[in-house]
């Protein structure tokens, strides 16, 4: 697509070109990890005329704690913690209406007992 289009596409519907403006502006703010930019960034937005946007905005302020510490410590993640969640929940999902304890026995265990048997081998290997 041209920029000509997406110029008439913006005329003929407004609230484009304020999502494409909020959503650049918000993005700088993520990629710089400006936190200081978060406030003005909150307040210029919250009471924007597009619902959505202020919708947007509002949702920001009330976390405004959280997104500023994803600011500042953009290394730490739940990630690994989430995957163990996952996993735990998967292994009880299949072991509904099975064997009972001994099969989700199995189900917990037999990865390690792999994994001692060839120590050179990761328990889960990462998907590729």
């Amino acid at each position: 697509m041209n920029a000509e289009w997406y110029r008439e596409w913006e005329a003929k519907h407004p609230i484009v070109a304020r999502l494409r403006t909020c959503l650049s502006t918000f993005t700088t703010i993520l990629d710089t990890g400006d936190e200081a930019g978060l406030d003005p960034f909150v307040r210029t937005y919250q009471d924007n005329a597009s619902e959505p946007i202020a919708e947007f905005a509002s949702g920001l302020k009330q976390d405004i704690a959280a997104v500023k510490n994803g600011l500042r410590y953009p290394a730490i993640s739940n990630g690994p913690m989430e995957g163990t969640n996952n996993k735990i929940k998967m292994v009880r999902r299949r072991g509904y209406g099975r064997a009972g304890l001994e099969l989700l026995n199995a189900l917990f265990t037999l990865p390690w007992y792999y994994y001692d048997l060839d120590p050179t081998q990761e328990p889960y290997p990462e998907a590729a």
